[in-house]
């Protein structure tokens, strides 16, 4: 119930800002010297897919064309790479303040919902792609983790709560109670932090004892050619996600340079991206000092956080900060205007 009455509220808010001219008023004032750059992840209808979608992870087309058509009237939709060139050009400011459209992790319903609309209003986009999932039927654990809970039903949870569940961390996230939801939210925050391969043992051991297959069915990504295509057609760029969407900041030096170097390579490779200006996105957003000296020496142009906020003229261009859009708090065109000025 706090739920609903906290987002009736926000909606009758945002519909205040917009219709009252505070919104325009903002973008007026930001549009000398600072770009907007919105992440995204997938453009999906909320039933199209037959698993749990982890938070914050999607807004449906229709929002999505919506955004754009907002985003029109207000701001300059450029490039990343025609962005960063002003800000190391201190080029002329534009009359409105520019937007950069980013997409992380190339989920193939980009190639379906998302590249018809840039065609139709002719507007460029960045998606960084983790480049040993692109091409293949791989997913993320995440979305194999969502694949199992969602799966999972009543008589599968008893069965397993009578079950002698030796490894403690696969106990503990089989038994986990509440919505399918909240089990999911609590089992992502519960691996998030932990290694890759003990995050890989511990989703056969669940699968093994729900008895449910481990792997969602069908393809998560792009595949290589529809990138080629992609990238021909003027209106999406590409950038890296290094190879394996690992949380760098765990990870040795040796590790770090080895995913950031072979995901460029393969993209250089690919011909996906301007050798001379191959853009980043850290993994769920993790970085540190060492993270970001490395990404600078591996030669990257620049890097996007997940960190929320604009961006003035002459910010650094490897912790460029970028705001998140999802469904729940973008759903109307005024609850967006009001997201991405921080008012909601």
């Amino acid at each position: 119930m706090k739920l609903l009455i906290s987002l009736q509220v926000k909606k009758i808010l945002s519909a205040f800002a917009k219709n009252s001219g505070v919104l325009s008023k903002i973008f007026d004032r930001h549009a000398v010297n600072s770009t907007l750059i919105l992440m995204y992840h997938r453009v999906v209808e909320s039933d199209e897919t037959n698993q749990l979608l982890e938070p914050g992870m999607y807004v449906t087309p229709k929002t999505f064309e919506s955004h754009i058509v907002f985003l029109k009237d207000y701001f300059n939709i450029s490039s990343f790479k025609d962005s960063v060139s002003r800000y190391n050009k201190n080029l002329e400011s534009t009359a409105q303040p520019r937007c950069i459209l980013t997409f992380d992790d190339g989920w193939h319903d980009f190639y379906t919902n998302v590249y018809p609309l840039l065609r139709r209003y002719k507007i460029p986009a960045t998606v960084f792609l983790p480049t040993n999932f692109i091409g293949t039927e791989n997913w993320f654990w995440t979305d194999r983790l969502a694949h199992l809970i969602g799966n999972c039903d009543g008589d599968i949870l008893l069965d397993a709560m009578k079950r002698n569940i030796r490894d403690p961390l696969t106990r503990q996230l089989t038994r986990l109670q509440g919505s399918p939801q909240a089990r999911l939210d609590k089992a992502i925050r519960i691996l998030k932090p932990i290694s890759k391969d003990t995050i890989e043992k511990t989703l056969l051991d669940i699968s093994a004892v729900w008895g449910i297959r481990e792997n969602p069915p069908g393809r998560a990504f792009l595949s290589w050619e529809e990138v080629e295509e992609l990238s021909q057609s003027g209106f999406v760029e590409f950038g890296s996600h290094t190879a394996n969407h690992l949380i760098l900041p765990i990870l040795d030096d040796e590790t770090v340079r080895c995913e950031l170097n072979s995901s460029m390579d393969e993209l250089i490779f690919r011909r996906a991206v301007d050798p001379d200006f191959v853009t980043f996105c850290y993994p769920n957003g993790n970085l540190d000092e060492r993270i970001v000296k490395l990404v600078r020496e591996a030669g990257y142009g620049a890097a996007v956080t997940t960190m929320p906020g604009w961006n003035l003229q002459r910010a650094d261009p490897f912790i460029l900060k970028r705001v998140g859009i999802h469904q729940d708090i973008a759903s109307t065109t005024a609850m967006f205007g009001c997201r991405i000025t921080g008012l909601i």
